[in-house]
């Protein structure tokens, strides 16, 4: 069985722009743990214009997400940050497609037809409607607009179902890239830092110590016969930024227990920090001006992700973001965790 995040109308009093709103319920399974559902939007909406679109949610307290503009025919996909910064992303979804001749089913009161996405070998289900006269679907390039499918999202698996349409209103400036500061995409490079990284598995990890943005000393006592997950980042790094939301899953994952400790070590000042963490939450225990940390731990780029056993010895050195730094990271805190 699967339960539903409550979903509210959007209301915008902002310069209007018209096109088409669609309004998405996420469903999840009924085990996933309450400390993880903070992380999912409590509602998506997918708003179109022309036959650009663009993908927002809204978090626990009201707080809206940046948000991703997908062009009309562009292969690109764009993550818009703050005001005026945009990073280009590849659109990687699935071309392996099968159209079902199914009768239609009935979604937010529109007729739509079923698809099979193979998605990383996994059959997925998508119900998708030809009514916007826009195709457009976030885990596969199908013929349509998607009404019904699943994707990870904050390392959770999401089921989005439309429930209603109606006609939007958007600031013009949420589909003009004009404005923005793109990063263009660049390719992942052979990892350079493999060899590196296991250089040091296996090996003492340098002694932590500091005191974290809540008040709570981290020293060796503390540390003692548990399994420490560190994460080295700064508050201006893009890739840094990027992997919180699956870091923080990881973590709220783990809560219950008492021998697997999550510290950020970050190189930025608390003030900045504190003003960082208003409005992107990180439930790492973190530690500011980490700049003497990372030199010991011998940290020259962002992000590295360390696991150390209750030994105290490297079990994982992760440098630069990945796509699966989630699973990597959790399968070494499993198995150092069977260490005894």
């Amino acid at each position: 069985m699967r339960k539903l995040l409550p979903i509210i109308l959007s209301l915008f009093c902002l310069p209007l722009f018209a096109g088409i709103e669609v309004e998405y319920a996420l469903l999840v399974d009924e085990d996933v743990p309450e400390v993880m559902l903070q992380f999912l939007p409590q509602r998506i909406f997918i708003g179109i214009h022309e036959k650009d679109v663009i993908v927002r949610g809204e978090y626990m307290g009201g707080r809206a997400a940046d948000y991703d503009l997908h062009p009309a025919g562009d292969a690109f996909w764009y993550q818009c940050r703050g005001k005026d910064e945009a990073i280009q992303q590849p659109f990687t979804g699935a071309t392996d497609i099968i159209y079902t001749d199914d009768p239609p089913v009935t979604i937010a009161d529109l007729p739509c037809k079923r698809a099979i996405a193979i998605v990383d070998g996994d059959s997925i289900d998508i119900y998708y409607t030809d009514v916007f006269g826009v195709d457009f679907c976030q885990i596969a390039a199908i013929r349509g607009f998607a009404m019904y499918y699943s994707k990870t999202v904050n390392g959770l698996e999401v089921t989005y179902q439309a429930v209603r349409f109606k006609p939007g209103n958007f600031p013009p400036a949420m589909f003009d890239l004009s404005t923005r500061r793109i990063t263009p995409y660049k390719p992942p490079k052979e990892d350079r830092y493999n060899a590196r990284s296991k250089f040091f598995i296996g090996k003492p990890a340098p002694a932590i110590t500091g005191r974290t943005l809540s008040g709570k000393n981290i020293d060796a006592e503390y540390l003692q016969g548990k399994v420490v997950a560190l994460n080295f980042w700064f508050t201006t790094c893009p890739p840094c930024r990027q992997e919180i939301p699956v870091l923080n899953v990881l973590a709220a994952r783990h809560a219950v227990r008492e021998d697997v400790v999550f510290i950020g070590i970050a190189l930025d000042d608390e003030y900045r920090l504190a003003r960082f963490l208003e409005n992107t939450p990180f439930i790492y225990n973190i530690i500011p001006s980490g700049s003497t940390a990372a030199s010991r731990h011998r940290v020259n780029a962002y992000p590295t992700n360390i696991v150390i056993d209750r030994q105290g010895n490297i079990a994982e050195y992760i440098v630069g973001f990945a796509e699966d730094i989630d699973q990597r990271l959790d399968a070494a805190i499993r198995k150092a965790l069977q260490k005894k």
